[in-house]
């Protein structure tokens, strides 16, 4: 609960400390740190532990959703294991706003969610059992690397990890897991987080 707490209070640091440069229009993608915010971060020792990205839309979208979903040996078994939903009041207004997710194990997952877009926040954790299986003896990972298009409902993968006994395993670009749900059955475990944005 303590790493819950310091993670939290990073985001709010980081938030504080000003946004990258803006990014196009209708895009999500990694946040642009500058040397203060790469110093909290670094200070923290949260290097992997947590997962940072901006948006900006102009288009009137009024939801935003973030999602944790587990699947083993292929099969989807938690659709919604964290995440949060925001509605903003005034859709019509371009959206400016930042993401941090952090991930911890001790031993369960935490899933920590916190969205500042400079009209407020909403910050969401939850924490979920050890599983796929806890005896998983290796873990690769990636987040989005690159800005991608905002288009009404449509999923963007942020964070893909996947867990396995196996000596050997592949891993994949995040958005492939959306055009290639084959590659999903190929894995033991896996961990995606997705958002989208609604109108």
């Amino acid at each position: 609960m303590r790493r819950v707490l310091t993670a939290l209070a990073a985001l709010a640091l980081l938030a504080g400390c000003g946004a990258g440069p803006r990014q196009e229009a209708e895009t999500i993608g990694p946040m642009t740190l500058n040397e203060d915010q790469q110093g909290i971060v670094d200070l923290l020792g949260m290097g992997e532990g947590i997962l940072l990205f901006q948006f900006h839309t102009t288009e009137p979208y009024k939801t935003f959703e973030a999602w944790v979903e587990i699947y083993a040996d292929g099969e989807l078994v938690e659709e919604h294991a964290a995440g949060f939903s925001t509605t903003r009041s005034d859709p019509d207004a371009p959206w400016d706003g930042r993401l941090a997710i952090t991930i911890t194990e001790e031993p369960g997952y935490t899933w920590s969610f916190r969205l500042e877009d400079g009209q407020g926040g909403a910050t969401s954790f939850k924490n979920t059992e050890p599983y796929p299986r806890p005896d998983t003896t290796a873990r690769s990972f990636g987040a989005l690397e690159e800005t991608v298009p905002i288009e009404d409902g449509r999923e963007i993968v942020l964070y893909s990890a996947v867990l396995t006994n196996s000596d050997t395993f592949a891993v994949y670009d995040t958005q492939e897991y959306l055009t290639n749900p084959d590659w999903i059955a190929e894995q033991e475990n896996l961990h995606l987080i997705k958002c989208k944005f609604m109108k």
